[in-house]
């Protein structure tokens, strides 16, 4: 196995990585200029930048993709995220606003088929963890709050998603949990 080490400027912080076919989405702190940069690098080589973009947020704090799309999480007290088209995201983006009564930032996002999941991690005080439905263009589809699973789910840390779209959420509590979220429906 060969291992390569890229090295970025001394005073770019790196908040987010994620790889989609031949390219890495790189997201860096904000800059000088209060601005957060997002950048479409070629995998082989990513000092090679295809785009470089400027996006007004506190922080962009992860990055997960599909075919078609990326898809950020935020800390920002506008926006939860955001969805760049791959091949044009200059122009091609949508914003997701935060929905009313959402006083956390994600900590974390899934992107399963249609379904864009944002988990909230119920940390400050006298909140729960929640996940946050969306479809894949952005439009809000529901809000499932974990409180309603038979127990309050606390300091939510990340999640994933398994074949049959269940979700599955570990907590950093002492004990830790594990929480499965799933359709009673089937």
């Amino acid at each position: 196995m060969t291992v390569r080490r890229f090295d970025f400027s001394s005073n770019e912080k790196i908040t987010a990585l994620c790889v989609t076919g031949n390219f890495v989405w790189t997201a860096f702190n904000q800059n000088s200029d209060g601005i957060c940069i997002l950048e479409k690098q070629f995998v082989s080589q990513p000092d090679q930048v295809f785009f470089s973009i400027d996006v007004e947020v506190d922080k962009i704090l992860k990055i997960v993709g599909d075919d078609d799309n990326i898809y950020t999480a935020y800390q920002d007290d506008s926006f939860l995220g955001e969805i760049f088209s791959i091949l044009n995201p200059l122009t091609s983006t949508t914003s997701i606003a935060i929905p009313s009564g959402i006083t956390e930032y994600p900590i974390d996002i899934f992107v399963d088929g249609l379904d864009l999941w944002f988990l909230l991690p119920g940390s400050l005080s006298g909140t729960n963890a929640k996940l946050l439905k969306y479809d894949t263009d952005g439009s809000f589809q529901e809000e499932v709050d974990l409180s309603k699973s038979g127990s309050i789910v606390n300091d939510a840390q990340s999640m994933t998603i398994d074949t049959i779209g269940d979700i599955w959420i570990v907590t950093n509590t002492d004990p830790s949990n594990v929480v499965r979220v799933y359709e009673l429906s089937g």
